[in-house]
């Protein structure tokens, strides 16, 4: 069988995080999740939209210059 399981960011999390944009703050997330459900968790958390619209994973920031990744965390927020 398959079974499923939804851990939804907390209603709290999700305000938290609005406040903060709202007071221009840049929110980020990094998780050890796999890279298509961080960004699934990001576009709930309100951090992945058109600007930000993608995770990079560790083996590509492993890949990366350290000017790369200079360039890479200011254009993702969410490092999976």
């Amino acid at each position: 069988g398959l079974c499923a399981i939804m851990d939804p960011p907390r209603p709290e999390c999700v305000q938290a995080i609005k406040e903060a944009r709202g007071a221009g703050v840049r929110v980020a997330m990094i998780t050890g999740d796999h890279k298509d459900t961080a960004t699934a968790i990001g576009h709930m958390l309100g951090i992945v939209d058109e600007k930000y619209s993608e995770a990079v994973t560790g083996p590509e920031l492993d890949a990366m210059s350290d000017e790369e990744i200079r360039k890479c965390v200011m254009t993702h927020n969410v490092l999976a």
